[in-house]
């Protein structure tokens, strides 16, 4: 059964930038970046700066601009990404600004792009996203106890006002509870976690990462035991596999072998304890695997002839996921090794280095 989706998502000018950013192309990414700011800017006005409906598009913004940042590091030849933008009419959007109308300031679409503004506006758009779904769930409804981004010292939110007809403030729109949309915000919730703890882990931020991706888990969970179909149900296992390799490859990625891993203070992983935290998730992983591909054949099984498509599409993602796991479990089984060699054979998570 589909969901009720806001009109934003809708739009088939947000279809098409869903497209365009899986395409490799950096003139694809800058054209999705130009049709985000259009939207951006259209959808602040009739919804309001935190209206659920904008959500989404905030998000993509920043994973946009994610996307282009990445692009720009794997390529050396990145003349065509700005010569693909010129001539638009769409200035950047960043939460807190104002979209620029072809002005000489329109940031990412023209001029030269600079990575640290630009990935700090991918962030800021990811957790001001984050926050309006949390916000916008109803208030009876039993999501994630502590769920959204807080921490306001490090988060930059959208500006508390807005400019009206005559020229002067008024008080921004709240996000609101809206019950017709809260299946599609819980099943959007999780990608906004996951894309935020992608960019986490790709400036070094591991240990930030793992903690969205430890909430992004119990939103996975949610999803699973919620399923109402086939194919609804193959989907929420893939995501949750996904997501839990994701935590692996970031707690691998903290490099905590031989000390506590703390989040805000919080002792998640004890000392010489980190290998076998790991293994907990990453066997997990596994046996989650294994439930997504009987689901998944369960659905083939009573797929109609329209969902062909669609079933093609999970199977090679399913297939992907399978790939991505092989390839790190060599890695931990290396790392295993390694700490194994380190302590003599003994086994474990580390040894305490000697001061």
């Amino acid at each position: 059964m589909s969901l009720p989706l806001p009109p934003t998502v809708l739009d088939p000018r947000y279809k098409l930038v869903r497209k365009l950013l899986r395409s490799s192309s950096a003139s694809s990414i800058e054209r999705s970046l130009s049709i985000l700011a259009g939207l951006i800017d259209r959808a602040r006005s009739q919804y309001g700066e935190r209206g659920v409906e904008v959500a989404p598009l905030y998000y993509e913004y920043g994973r946009a601009l994610f996307r282009s940042y990445n692009l720009r590091q794997d390529s050396s030849d990145f003349n065509g990404l700005v010569e693909a933008s010129q001539g638009s009419s769409e200035g950047e959007v960043g939460v807190s600004g104002v979209k620029e109308e072809g002005g000489e300031e329109a940031g990412a679409v023209k001029g030269e792009r600079d990575d640290e503004e630009d990935l700090g506006i991918a962030e800021e758009n990811m957790e001001v996203a984050w926050e309006i779904l949390a916000d916008a769930l109803p208030e009876d409804d039993d999501g994630i106890e502590g769920g959204g981004k807080t921490d306001t010292d490090a988060v930059s939110t959208t500006s508390s006002t807005t400019e009206n007809g005559d020229g002067k403030e008024s008080p921004a729109k709240k996000s609101r509870p809206n019950p017709a949309y809260t299946s599609y915000t819980l099943d959007l919730i999780p990608r906004v976690i996951s894309g935020y703890a992608d960019l986490l882990s790709s400036l070094g931020r591991n240990g930030e990462a793992v903690a969205a991706l430890l909430e992004c888990v119990e939103w996975r969970d949610k999803n699973v035991a919620e399923a109402s179909d086939a194919k609804g149900a193959a989907r929420a296992e893939r995501l949750l596999v996904d997501t839990l390799v994701a935590l692996c490859e970031a707690l691998f990625e903290c490099d905590c072998w031989d000390r506590a891993l703390s989040i805000d203070g919080n002792v998640v992983v004890k000392e010489g304890e980190m290998m076998d935290y790991i293994d907990g998730y990453y066997q997990r992983a596994r046996e989650e695997l294994q439930k997504c591909i009987y689901k998944l054949g369960e659905w083939i099984r009573d797929a109609g002839e329209g969902e062909k498509e669609d079933v093609t599409e999970e199977k090679e993602m399913t297939c992907q996921i399978s790939v991505i796991m092989m390839g790190f479990d060599g890695r931990l089984r290396g790392k295993k090794g390694e700490l194994e060699e380190g302590e003599g054979g003994e086994g474990g998570g580390g040894k305490k280095k000697e001061m």
